[in-house]
């Protein structure tokens, strides 16, 4: 798997750090960020600590997500039809790593 262009990356954390940092303007998304922090963390970050490390990823990190998210083993279909030949799906299914 090749690596996302890093305009792309420095881009993307720029959009989302901006749009991040107007949501919190508003004192119930920074009530819900703290809450779950609270619920989920082990470790709860600041809202400076979240942008830092928004603003710390790097495209070998999402790389290696893309790498355990994107992995053939954690496809699965499904398939609701009337036709009455799975063979069309099993093939696709073949193709996919299934």
């Amino acid at each position: 798997m090749t690596l996302p262009p890093i305009e792309e990356v420095r881009r993307t954390i720029g959009n989302v750090c901006g749009t991040t940092t107007l949501a919190s303007e508003d004192c119930s998304y920074l009530s819900a960020f703290y809450g779950l922090q609270e619920l989920l963390s082990k470790r709860p970050m600041t809202f400076a600590t979240s942008l830092d490390a928004l603003a710390a990823v790097t495209a070998e990190d999402i790389r290696g997500v893309a790498r355990d998210v994107l992995r053939t083993s954690k496809f699965h279909l499904a398939v609701v039809s009337p036709l009455d030949d799975p063979a069309p799906f099993l093939k696709l299914a073949e193709r996919l790593g299934g």
